[in-house]
């Protein structure tokens, strides 16, 4: 009876180690992730929602689909930058007039303004990144998950520790990208964006915003791009792009390992 018991112990050992290894959890430590506000978020992870280990040198985790879908092929949800309701929640209308951080103008900021020509009333802040209740992703995702900084798209696809290509997993075009080191993967689905005229599939370009301003004009952000509806133009990843920040993109969450 004794071996018996030992026996079933080590089982249980074993099958917890074996959950400790397989999931990854995200650190709480937020200081770490980048810069921002103070306050609880109100959102929750999805339970579909889980954190990818793609080894890279910084840590950061990857969101296996955006905010506000339910699968990776999912588009989710559209937000304007440092919006936190977006197209699901009942925002229909991508322009100037709409967005909540300018006076009319987009290039009349009341928020995130390095340049007084493009401020309010000359109003500067000289912030570059969103704070955290300005942030998509921890409002609606919780504490632990940010929008990703220039730099983490920029390490994502860096060469050295992924690999990119265009793909089309279950019928949707995308971008699927794996580490060199451990073969763990994510997909960016090919889900356009919202401009003032609407949804805007027909440029064939893919963007989806880093929590970084743009740094030639405050009213653009920097974004993540590629073409994965047009795989023959080869365009698999770029962070060169831009867009106007009252524009609705996609938004893909990271975090930090423990």
């Amino acid at each position: 009876m004794k071996n018996k018991t030992l026996t079933m112990m080590f089982a249980m050992l074993m099958s917890m180690m074996a959950l400790c290894i397989t999931f990854v959890s995200c650190g709480d430590d937020e200081d770490n992730i980048g810069p921002g506000g103070s306050g609880d978020s109100g959102g929750s992870v999805p339970q579909e929602v889980e954190a990818v280990d793609l080894a890279l040198p910084s840590g950061t985790l990857w969101a296996n689909m955006n905010v506000g879908a339910t699968t990776p092929e999912d588009y989710g949800d559209y937000f304007a930058w440092g919006e936190t309701d977006g197209y699901k929640s009942g925002k229909s209308n991508f322009t100037s007039y709409t967005y909540k951080w300018c006076y009319g103008d987009f290039k009349v900021l009341t928020k995130y303004c390095g340049e007084s020509e493009h401020g309010y009333n000359g109003f500067t802040d000289n912030k570059s990144e969103l704070e955290l209740l300005d942030d998509a992703a921890y409002v609606n995702m919780g504490k632990k998950w940010r929008m990703p900084s220039y730099n983490q798209f920029k390490e994502l696809i860096n060469n050295t520790y992924t690999t990119r290509e265009l793909i089309s997993q279950n019928g949707v075009p995308g971008l699927k990208i794996t580490s060199k080191t451990n073969g763990n993967s994510i997909f960016l689905p090919s889900a356009a964006f919202y401009d003032e005229y609407g949804f805007n599939d027909h440029l064939g370009t893919d963007y989806y915003w880093t929590r970084t301003l743009a740094s030639f004009h405050s009213s653009y952000a920097s974004t993540f791009s590629f073409e994965g509806r047009y795989p023959y133009k080869n365009l698999i990843g770029d962070m060169s792009m831009f867009r106007s920040r009252y524009e609705g993109l996609p938004v893909r969450a990271v975090c930090l390992s423990e």
